[in-house]
């Protein structure tokens, strides 16, 4: 394994940060302290595909890394979910689980509000720019007169100070059909975030036109639903028989002793109480449960459709289990019905007998050996590739346009009502993505509608008026004519 800092963050071996600026990245927001040897083990299994021997500078391609605590692979720290990895240098003594590994990240279980955003929202003070953009994020960068979306990659700081980011600009942007890389370096001063709840800065910054990553079909919106795949036969038939546990771990809770549920009868329960309870991890304490053998996510899913067909309450209650004991032992059940024979064949398995006892003792021996494959086998199952810069994009839009009450003025049509029509005239309101959330109400939207003194209008021919989309005004008079009017309650 490759020598680590205290983070557990690498820099990647090919890097433009020399070994000087190293022992001065104090202000570095991944904390460039590792340095990796040159022989050492350093494997590497990005979510976005990426694999092989992190030590080869064409593996890394100059971005940071992170080890997953678990399975002790590397990542890249700009590909990890909404930016989430670049948290870990910012605290000491902390871990990092990938999304592999904690199936809170595969079925998007983290709530859209970004921290950071609702807390600037709080603050009397506004917190700086350069402190806002993060690693993984998505932000805009100004290419000409307009801006266009981007992941931040890395950050570089030359010795006098200077600020610049390597950025992906979103593949789908206008301004690639005839302009720079989508992979390029950008001076800080071009690059803003979202500006939640910046009336201004909105207003300032002109967009450019770019095809919305929230029109796009999305493979982690299906899988985060059990409903779209139904269980098999097989899933069926390993399960069913043990309804009765299955229920009574719907119920169960970190914090309330449950002597009905031994550990020789459900593995997971043991590895809960004795090896998690020791994790740094409060979610792994608390009952997380990480391992799925060689399950694909796909089934994993079908597992999760039966207990929503089977085990009463469970629909209602997704958020609770989808990530514990329940799904876990499903899936250490699963495994022992696949693999039952296999299993038997073991000089140390117990012979199968008809009486009582025996037959206990070899169900609870299948058990034990599933679910240590269960732990085992994560190497086996074949790695979720995802498109991090659409799941990017498709948050960093949510933050862009959202209209709520959260947004405030801010969210409601203001992108470059100072400056200028955004390019080719681009209406990017007029999908429904669920960005109209419905509880901000406007009285005085031509007021907040109105164009600043100089506002830029661009000349089109008229000859391509055919499909220019509607104005803003026109998009937020059809949306207050799609709300339900409120209906007058007679006096008695």
């Amino acid at each position: 394994m490759a020598e680590r800092a205290d983070l557990s963050v690498a820099p990647s071996a090919e890097s433009s940060v020399s070994e000087d600026d190293i022992q001065k990245s104090a202000a570095h927001p991944m904390g460039i302290r590792a340095v990796v040897r040159a022989k050492s083990p350093f494997p590497v299994q990005c979510r976005c595909g990426t694999s092989g021997d992190g030590n080869n500078p064409a593996v890394l391609d100059g971005l940071d890394a992170v080890e997953c605590e678990a399975c002790n692979m590397w990542s890249h720290v700009a590909c990890q979910f909404r930016g989430r990895a670049s948290a870990v240098a910012s605290m000491k003594n902390a871990t990092f689980v990938c999304d592999e590994c904690d199936p809170r990240y595969i079925f998007g279980l983290l709530s859209c509000s970004a921290p950071d955003s609702e807390g600037r929202r709080r603050s009397q003070r506004p917190i700086p720019m350069t402190r806002r953009l993060t690693v993984g994020r998505g932000a805009l960068v100004r290419v000409g007169v307009f801006w266009y979306p981007a992941r931040l990659l890395k950050l570089h700081i030359d010795r006098n100070g200077r600020r610049a980011w390597r950025v992906k600009l979103w593949r789908l942007s206008v301004c690639l059909e005839s302009g720079p890389s989508s992979d390029t370096y950008v001076p800080e001063i071009d690059i803003s975030d979202e500006l939640w709840g910046d009336v201004n800065g909105r207003r300032k910054r002109r967009l450019g036109k770019w095809t919305l990553a929230s029109s796009m079909p999305d493979e982690d919106s299906v899988l985060a639903d059990p409903t779209v795949h139904p269980h098999t036969p097989e899933i069926h038939d390993a399960l069913i028989e043990h309804l009765a546990t299955l229920i009574k771990l719907l119920e169960w809770t970190a914090d309330e002793d449950t002597p009905d549920l031994r550990d020789e009868d459900v593995p997971v329960l043991g590895y809960i109480r004795g090896e998690a309870a020791k994790s740094p991890l409060p979610a792994v304490r608390r009952g997380l449960t990480v391992h799925t053998g060689e399950l694909s996510v796909k089934e994993q899913c079908q597992i999760m459709h039966w207990i929503d067909v089977h085990v009463p309450g469970a629909p209602d209650r997704r958020h609770v289990w989808m990530t514990g004991p329940l799904v876990g032992h499903a899936i250490t059940l699963l495994l022992a019905a696949r693999h039952k024979d296999k299993l038997g064949q073991e000089a140390d398995c117990p012979t199968r007998g008809d009486g009582e006892e025996t037959g206990l003792e070899y169900w609870r021996y299948t058990l034990k050996r599933a679910w240590a494959y269960q732990v085992d086998a994560i190497g086996q199952r074949q790695p979720r590739i995802v498109d991090v810069d659409r799941e990017c994009l498709r948050f960093f839009e949510q933050r862009l346009f959202e209209r709520s009450k959260a947004a405030g003025v801010a969210g409601y049509y203001q992108w470059g009502l100072d400056a200028g029509d955004l390019q080719d005239d681009w209406v990017p309101y007029d999908g429904y993505y669920g960005w109209a959330v419905g509880d901000f109400d406007a009285a005085d939207d031509e007021e907040m509608l109105k164009e600043g003194p100089h506002y830029i209008r661009d000349q089109r021919n008229p000859l391509e008026e055919v499909n220019v989309q509607p104005p803003r005004s026109e998009l937020r008079a059809m949306e207050r004519q799609s709300r339900p009017k409120p209906r007058p309650v007679k006096k008695r």
